[in-house]
């Protein structure tokens, strides 16, 4: 059976998408094929070769017509998108056509018209209401996905409140909630030893460490996060861990701040085993969006795994997650309140989480989603 995984980001570099991948190509049955596009700036890139598992990165040329308004070159570039996926296609016989996001789901509706296969579609966020996306762009992405909403087979999403959200507004169809769980890889080799970041930044090791991971934008706490750490009443460090817009306005504050630190982005199958180092995750997100309201970020599973608890925004399912589990704390989202819970943190013995989370293990997500598929692809 050929399933097809489809992307508008790089194939070789969405953890998401390789995890999902290397699941399913342990089934027997599955012959998996990616395909993404190519954007030539920087990302890492993995070997999928050992798991049987062919990717193709489409060089997409309209994307860099720069000088055409964005309502002229997004149409090109999406028309040059489907005209290259459709040549790649051509002579496979598909299953399933497995779309992540809103933006490739016309190109998987139409595969599975021409080749009667099953259409899975993979919202990595609440798709029409999310960070960064103007209203137009919000109300398109709603429009083709009430159009295409009966005609998908499955529907997989990363917290139970948007597969409810998408239930009630769209309509009930066969879902799955994926989680964004780490892929833990016990013989990863381990180059970040005990107290990296306190021997990397000269910190004294009586202080705390708090970490931000991720990208670094708008939307995600991380100028309050600054404003916090700026002030003299705070006396533990904060360590941030990415790539992004903010990196500037980091590095401006790390200069003026001894507290305050830039750590380049790291490797993905790296990340637990630098976040081991610090003593409590940050995922302070904003409520910029629906989207961001009722998240469950890959960050958040990155740091319980890594073992360290967690301060989170005081959204429904973040503050689910960590009542339930018992892995940190909660925060409104004013810099005065942060810097109360941080006070708090400060003032109490901070300790390693030392549970077992099996059930929320990329292990687990896995077989849910290749159960999911034989589910589907067998009955």
């Amino acid at each position: 059976m050929n399933i097809l995984h489809l992307t508008h980001t790089d194939i070789n570099a969405d953890s998401r998408i390789i995890k999902e991948m290397k699941s399913l190509s342990k089934e027997e049955h599955y012959n998996i094929y990616g395909v993404g596009v190519n954007f030539e700036k920087g990302t890492v890139r993995e070997d999928l070769k050992k798991f049987n598992i062919k990717t193709k990165s489409l060089k997409i040329f309209t994307k860099n017509l720069k000088i055409l308004p964005r309502q002229i070159r997004h149409p090109l570039v999406f028309m040059e998108l489907f005209i290259k996926v459709l040549f790649y296609i051509n002579k496979k016989n598909l299953k399933v056509v497995h779309c992540h996001d809103t933006l490739v789901l016309p190109i998987g509706y139409f595969i599975k018209r021409i080749k009667k296969c099953k259409l899975f579609y993979d919202a990595h966020e609440l798709e029409s209401n999310k960070n960064g996306q103007t209203k137009f762009m919000s109300w398109g992405t709603l429009f083709i996905e009430k159009k295409i909403w009966k005609s998908i087979d499955l529907l997989i999403s990363v917290s139970d409140a948007i597969i409810k959200w998408y239930e009630k507004n769209l309509g009930t169809i066969e879902n799955v909630l994926i989680l964004n769980s780490p892929e833990i890889n016990v013989n990863n080799e381990n180059n970040y030893k005990k107290n990296y970041f306190h021997k990397k930044f000269k910190i004294k090791h009586d202080k705390l460490i708090f970490l931000y991971l991720g990208f670094l934008t708008k939307g995600r706490g991380i100028e309050k996060i600054l404003n916090v750490f700026k002030s003299q009443d705070v006396n533990s460090h904060v360590v941030f861990v990415g790539y992004g817009p903010l990196k500037k306005v980091i590095n401006d504050y790390e200069r003026k701040n001894k507290n305050i630190h830039f750590h380049s982005a790291v490797l993905h199958n790296e990340v637990v085993n630098l976040t081991k180092n610090a003593d409590i995750g940050l995922c302070l997100i904003e409520k910029i969006s629906l989207s961001d309201y009722l998240c469950l970020p890959n960050k958040f599973f990155e740091y319980i795994y890594a073992g360290i608890p967690v301060l989170a925004s005081n959204f429904p399912e973040l503050s689910r997650y960590v009542r339930k589990y018992k892995v940190g704390f909660c925060s409104n989202l004013s810099s005065e309140e942060i810097k109360k819970a941080i006070s708090k943190i400060e003032k109490s013995p901070v300790e390693k989480l030392k549970l077992n989370f099996n059930e929320l293990s990329w292990d687990t997500q896995g077989k849910k989603l290749t159960e999911k598929y034989k589910k589907i692809l067998f009955k």
